[in-house]
């Protein structure tokens, strides 16, 4: 299942960078530098974020997709750290960290439902999906 969400976050990064429609290396993205007051995202973002989507998840929820040019270990420290400032205790059984990808789950959000924070490694940039999701 894990690696079934991974390969749709890889997907949909290639997507959203634009790499499935001809966009070549010479080409730049534009940062949307965001400050965490002034984004509507119901999760805590680093301070550089490249290609901000949002879409609905369950239970009236949003989830969030983008790129951050965070390498692959620092994104999994920034989550770790800023989840758990929050209360928020993670659920060791379902991490799974490899060189290029990691799964990280969270437990003790009000809603009752679990935080979900993935990544892939894309080279200058790491993918991150976050999300609610129920747990059985």
């Amino acid at each position: 299942m894990i690696l079934v969400l991974l390969r749709i976050v890889v997907f949909a990064s290639i997507m959203v960078l634009g790499l499935g429609n001809g966009l070549t290396e010479a080409q730049s993205l534009t940062p949307i530098l965001l400050v965490q007051t002034e984004t509507e995202s119901e999760f805590t973002l680093p301070e550089t974020v490249y290609n901000l989507t949002k879409q609905p998840g369950v239970s009236g929820t949003n989830s969030v997709n983008f790129q951050t040019d965070l390498s692959l270990t620092e994104a999994i420290d920034f989550y770790r750290q800023s989840l758990t400032e929050q209360g928020l205790k993670e659920r060791e059984i379902n991490t799974a960290i490899t060189e290029t990808t990691f799964n990280l789950v969270f437990e003790g959000v009000e809603n009752g439902l679990a935080v979900v924070v993935q990544g892939v490694d894309l080279g200058e940039l790491t993918n991150v999906n976050i999300r609610y999701e129920k747990l059985d």
